[in-house]
């Protein structure tokens, strides 16, 4: 459904003496249809950047991001909206996603504004109806995000994401801000979400243990590149690249 072929992204270019730097370097691979895929790498590998440039947040500076036989990095802001609503994505810090001054209600009822999927009425009876799925409950409607935890505040980002159904979830460290007891939590949820959503998801981490509860294909990367990829299974259990084995050593002897 998703495929990138050669995709850089570099910064530093606009003085003549600055530092170029590229976080993502001629990346190509796949994304599967209702299949959950894990890019894994150190921070600052440039997983975030890849991500971004995926969901159309920033641009790339060659290559080509393919969604269902249609070019992404060709296509005008006005020609992106309704792939925005296919391509949803939730973020490592959620509460600077949500506006500070507004109630979780009003950032709710946001994605059906901006995407006219239904009158106002109706949108708040369907977000009322979502929140047992997410595990929340409907005081938290009149809440500022500041006055509710960070499992909650992921919670609320994860109902307003798939509230458009998507068709692509990208998730950018979700649970890295969480404490373990959350952690958990989280991936059950994304387990369900799963099941019941059938769709897609990108899952970006640097935790090993979590990538192999959840994804069926992995993506090893390494300062802007990715070193390997394929079944999570084969992976973890006959690793090529040097890099790979570490960390599928690191996985055994239970470093992660």
């Amino acid at each position: 459904m998703l495929k990138l072929t050669n995709v850089t992204k570099t910064y530093g270019r606009s003085w003549p003496f600055s530092q170029k730097i590229t976080p993502v370097q001629e990346v190509s691979f796949s994304l599967h249809a209702k299949k959950t895929t894990g890019l894994v790498g150190k921070s600052g590998c440039g997983k975030s950047t890849l991500a971004r440039c995926i969901a159309g947040l920033q641009p790339i500076d060659s290559g080509h991001i393919v969604y269902q036989d249609v070019s992404l990095n060709q296509l005008s802001f006005r020609e992106w909206l309704p792939y925005r609503r296919k391509i949803q994505m939730v973020f490592q810090h959620p509460d600077t996603a949500l506006n500070p001054k507004k109630k979780i209600l009003e950032s709710l009822k946001e994605p059906f504004r901006l995407h006219r999927i239904l009158p106002e009425r109706e949108a708040v009876q369907k977000i009322r109806e979502s929140l047992a799925f997410f595990g929340l409950t409907e005081d938290i409607l009149s809440r500022y995000p500041h006055q509710v935890s960070g499992g909650q505040i992921q919670r609320v980002a994860l109902l307003r994401a798939l509230s458009l159904q998507p068709e692509l979830l990208i998730l950018d460290e979700p649970t890295s801000m969480l404490d373990v007891s959350v952690q958990a939590q989280m991936i059950q949820l994304l387990q369900k979400i799963q099941r019941e959503f059938s769709l897609s998801m990108l899952f970006i981490t640097h935790d090993i243990h979590l990538i192999n509860a959840i994804s069926d294909h992995l993506l090893i990367m390494k300062e802007g590149r990715i070193l390997e990829q394929g079944s999570t299974q084969t992976i973890f259990s006959n690793p090529v690249h040097s890099e790979t084995k570490k960390i599928a050593e690191s996985l055994k002897i239970g470093l992660f």
